[in-house]
């Protein structure tokens, strides 16, 4: 069986991650089983809301690459899309607040990863738990739009990811 390719390794760990965004946990909406990668549209009588799409803005972006073992470091532009529910009087607050959740949620890994000790790795090095092949990670200020009945029929917010990866293309 051939192995998983990192960027979909990765894709699947920051989906995990969003997931575990619950109300029991101070959080104001539950994400399990809600966030997606790739899916950038929904249909609103079948998929309840909130819901929320991981999606490659096409900015991959070659920092350094070594000459030897096919190694190369990679900004890596993720948007994160948020489907609010839906409020007839104040539109984009449901978004705000789900945005408000994917910023929190992203910045505590940050956190939790800068504090990871591990043997013969530097702190800031465990982001999303794989040692060392996040070497960065920048969390975007955001915005939302409210419902426009072509893109959505609810209040969107868009979240720009940025992570610097370390990429083995001959593992």
């Amino acid at each position: 069986m051939a192995k998983e390719p990192f960027r979909l390794s990765l894709l699947k760990a920051i989906t995990a991650n969003l997931s575990e965004i619950s109300a029991d946990d101070d959080y104001a909406n539950t994400l399990a089983g809600k966030v997606f990668r790739g899916r950038d549209s929904f249909d609103p009588d079948a998929d309840p809301l909130p819901l929320v799409a991981i999606l490659e803005d096409g900015k991959a972006e070659i920092l350094n690459q070594e000459t030897r073992g096919g190694r190369t470091i990679t900004r890596l532009g993720l948007i994160i899309q948020g489907f609010a529910m839906d409020d007839p009087e104040n539109p984009t607050d449901p978004a705000h607040i789900l945005l408000g959740d994917l910023q929190r949620k992203l910045a505590r890994e940050k956190k939790r990863a800068g504090s990871a000790e591990m043997p013969g790795l530097p702190a800031a090095n465990d982001y999303f738990g794989f040692q060392g092949k996040v070497t960065g990670i920048k969390i975007g200020a955001g915005v939302v739009a409210p419902p426009d009945g072509l893109i959505s029929t609810s209040a969107i917010c868009l979240l720009p990811l940025e992570l610097s990866i370390v990429e083995d293309f001959d593992a």
